[in-house]
């Protein structure tokens, strides 16, 4: 039921999971109901237009294919946490289903937007997508800082920092995207040598704040009195540096939990960033550890003392059924 129901996550209330569950069961018994109501019907046969029959089929082969999806997924997924079911990549199933009690509503009343049936679909539906907006973006914010951190590790393995030439036919016609990184470059080799590099201010107390924890497997770094409300690229971002290359790891962000600061004042984030970092993602060393903060278009990096040893490590994998 929290899988059919999952696109009402971002709806406001505390206990989202619950609320996914709710729906879910509604929407249950709507598919049920028309999946009855439609296959009655087309076993009678008795259309007085030939579209209505192929609507039916439609309709009944789309819910059909969302209830078998779910029990497959869910059967599947369900041993790695129940939160696992309402995440964004298993939504549009949701959403199908939704859309699907839509045109089962909209087709036979062939309303226009006078109907009243009409205007609240269309009233929850911007509502829908103002709720969806404000409660997903820290997800997409943290999703693109960490495809951006992902890739400069993986273009620059080396101290050399220059980026390989691109000899592929796609690369000869295809402009790069730009990526906030590519002006940090030169700012590290200055920051490696004098400890501070940048325009950003408020470095040292940001770097007091911020404790620094060596665990047996993961490197973690925590904050609580971050405050910036900047997205896109701006944020805090943590800079590894050894003798052989460097690594730089998103500072993530969690969600304003209060709905009036949230949709009032616009914002999005509570205050200060978490970092956590597998040591088998790294090559085995000492790295000196650095923050990195991104105002915009300023950019701060500052070195302290603080180091971490990364010894050799295997990756810890989780058991799975496939």
């Amino acid at each position: 039921m929290a899988f059919l129901g999952s696109f009402a996550e971002s709806i406001p209330v505390k206990d989202s999971f619950r609320m996914c569950f709710l729906i879910g069961i509604v929407l249950f018994l709507v598919a049920i109901s028309i999946a009855s109501t439609t296959l009655f019907r087309i076993i009678r046969n008795k259309y007085p237009a030939k579209f209505e029959r192929t609507t039916d089929l439609f309709c009944l082969g789309a819910i059909l294919f969302i209830l078998g999806t779910a029990l497959i997924v869910v059967y599947s997924r369900a041993g790695f946490g129940l939160e696992g079911l309402i995440t964004s990549r298993y939504k549009i199933y949701s959403v199908l289903l939704l859309i699907v009690a839509y045109l089962y509503v909209v087709i036979p009343i062939k309303g226009s937007f006078l109907s009243p049936y009409i205007t609240a679909i269309v009233f929850f539906a911007i509502l829908f997508n103002v709720f969806s907006y404000h409660y997903h973006l820290v997800d997409a914010f943290n999703l693109r800082k960490m495809l951006v951190t992902e890739q400069f590790n993986w273009t620059y393995t080396d101290r050399n920092l220059k980026t390989p030439e691109d000899t592929t036919f796609v690369g000869r016609i295809v402009e790069k995207t730009p990526v906030c990184y590519e002006s940090w470059l030169p700012l590290i080799g200055i920051a490696e040598r004098q400890t501070y590099a940048g325009s950003s201010r408020g470095l040292i107390q940001l770097y007091d704040n911020t404790t620094f924890k060596k665990g047996a497997n993961t490197f973690d770094i925590d904050n609580k009195t971050f405050t910036s409300q900047r997205l896109q690229d701006s944020g805090i971002y943590v800079l590894l540096k050894s003798k052989k290359r460097y690594y730089v790891f998103p500072g993530y962000r969690t969600r304003n939990k209060s709905r009036k600061e949230l949709f009032l004042k616009q914002y999005y984030f509570a205050p200060g960033f978490h970092v956590e970092i597998p040591y088998y993602t790294m090559e085995p060393g000492t790295y000196d550890v650095a923050l990195i903060r991104q105002e915009g278009n300023k950019t701060g990096i500052l070195f302290r003392d603080e180091k971490v040893k990364v010894k050799e490590t295997k990756e810890i994998k989780a058991q799975v059924n496939w």
